[in-house]
Order: C-alpha cells, then sequence, then structure tokens
C-alpha cells in the first residue's frame, strides 16, 4: 500500500519549508513591532501628543519596550561617560558596523550570487538578464514591504520617506 504524504525526503523538505516560513514569520513581526509600538502610542496619547516623533519617544523612556532590540545601542551611547569611554564605544559601534556589512557582502557573494548564476542556467536565461530581474527584485522588496507595513500602520509620511530615502541610497551608493 502506498503511503499518503510523499516519501520521507519530500516529508523532510516540506518540515523545512513549513520551519523557513514559521521562522521568517517570527523575524518579520519582530522587525515590525517598532512600528506597532508606535501606532499604539499615537493611538493613546493625547491629541496634543499624538504625532510625536521616534526620538521623543526614545528619550522618554516610559514608551520604550526593553524586549525590542537584543541590544539597546542608544541607550549604551547615552548611558557612556563622555570622553574616552564613549569615544571608545562609538569606535566599536563603527566596527560592528563595518563587520555587518561585511557579512552580508560575503554571504552576498558565496550564496546568492552562485544560486542566481544556476537558477539563470535552469530557466535559460542569461546572467545579465537574472540579475537584472532577479537581483532587482531581492534589492528592492524589502522597500516595498516596509512600505507596505509603513502604510498598514498608518504612517504615510514613513512610508515616503523610506521609499525616496531607499532610492536616493541605491543611486548614490549601490550605482
Amino acid at each position: 500500500m502506498a503511503r499518503l504524504g510523499g516519501t520521507g525526503r519530500q516529508q523532510g523538505r516540506l518540515w523545512l519549508a513549513l520551519a523557513a516560513v514559521l521562522v521568517l514569520h517570527v523575524v518579520c513581526w519582530r522587525a515590525a513591532a517598532p512600528l506597532r509600538s508606535l501606532a499604539a502610542a499615537r493611538s493613546q496619547a493625547p491629541p496634543h501628543l499624538a504625532k510625536r516623533s521616534w526620538g521623543a519617544l526614545a528619550e522618554d523612556g516610559d514608551d520604550h519596550d526593553a524586549g525590542e532590540a537584543l541590544i539597546d545601542w542608544l541607550a549604551l551611547y547615552r548611558h557612556a561617560q563622555p570622553g574616552a569611554p564613549r569615544i571608545a564605544l562609538f569606535a566599536l559601534m563603527v566596527v560592528w558596523l563595518t563587520f555587518l556589512f561585511a557579512f552580508v557582502g560575503i554571504c552576498a557573494s558565496e550564496f546568492f550570487c552562485p544560486n542566481l548564476s544556476h537558477i539563470a542556467s535552469r530557466l535559460g536565461l542569461s546572467e545579465s538578464v537574472a540579475g537584472v530581474t532577479f537581483l532587482a527584485f531581492s534589492n528592492g522588496s524589502p522597500d516595498v514591504f516596509s512600505t507596505f507595513a509603513a502604510l498598514r500602520s498608518g504612517s504615510g509620511s514613513l512610508a515616503i520617506g523610506e521609499l525616496i530615502g531607499a532610492a536616493s541610497f541605491i543611486v548614490s551608493v549601490v550605482a
């Protein structure tokens, strides 16, 4: 009698895909937490305080959820002693940011580009056409999704600013 649900390898792939979707959902939900907290703060605030900025929320401290980030870099920098400790912390932040950019670049060159080349060869596309289509989609999709999230939370100015900022960054730095 044939097994229902396919072979063990197919079931393993299905469970892997479900786990990947679950992890992606949790990551996106956590990434949108600041937007949700800002929207909640606006809806509960008096009308004269409803249009508060991110900076005002960070300065108050009472609207800040300590579980939103793994490391609260702004609080670390504010509580550092002026002078040498603050300069050392700033240098550490710059080194960490450089490491993160290098990490993203290495991951893209080692994993994304070979896979894009393989997809292009399987679909019968030239690598330049695949780079223009698939690479452009993967580069622009976070901007589109974050714009939709900003519009859904009722923050149209954030959506417009994000699109203009992303476009100017890509034109001036990436291109």
